[in-house]
């Protein structure tokens, strides 16, 4: 029972269990991974793009009201990160432990945000570099800019005795 040696007076006979039991494991090992795929499929899980060596913004755990904002103004550099945990280092030299849930990653003011087409340098050393978009798939008739048919504009009868230049 539970894997333990139950202690008896009487002879008795035990099958060996073990390829039983490791049919079991593996089963109930496929049951949860599938049941975990499905869970993060449903939530839109992603992974934390944070590493090590990445600018980080703090969560404002001292908030004093609604106006208080979300994140610390001051971004942190990631030290370590082992599993969920981040080790920051503030510019002053303070160094906090949290978890990687209370980040965000910094992106400064001047930086564009990566596009869908476009990779940031850090995804590219991990990735793939992403399809190059031929010239020719791109139409002319975007450079151009296209005039929206307009209605034509009369002026009204009681201004017919009116000279007007155009």
């Amino acid at each position: 029972m539970f894997g333990r040696e139950l202690k008896t007076k009487l002879p008795e006979l035990r099958p060996n269990k073990s390829v039983l039991d490791e049919s079991i494991r593996d089963r109930d090992w496929n049951h949860k991974l599938s049941s975990k795929l499905y869970a993060d499929k449903q939530r839109n899980a992603t992974s934390n793009p944070v590493i090590p060596g990445d600018k980080v913004l703090l969560k404002n755990t001292k908030s004093s009201g609604k106006l208080a904002p979300n994140f610390e103004p001051q971004p942190y550099t990631v030290q370590t990160k082992e599993g969920q945990e981040l080790t920051l280092k503030a510019e002053n030299g303070t160094v906090y432990r949290r978890n990687s849930s209370f980040v965000k990653p910094y992106k400064t003011p001047g930086e564009p945000e990566p596009s869908s087409l476009e990779q940031s340098p850090r995804e590219a050393k991990t990735s793939s570099p992403a399809p190059a978009i031929p010239e020719s798939s791109t139409s002319s008739s975007t450079a151009e800019t296209r005039n929206r048919p307009t209605r034509a504009t009369k002026l009204p009868g009681r201004c017919k005795d009116f000279v007007l230049d155009k």
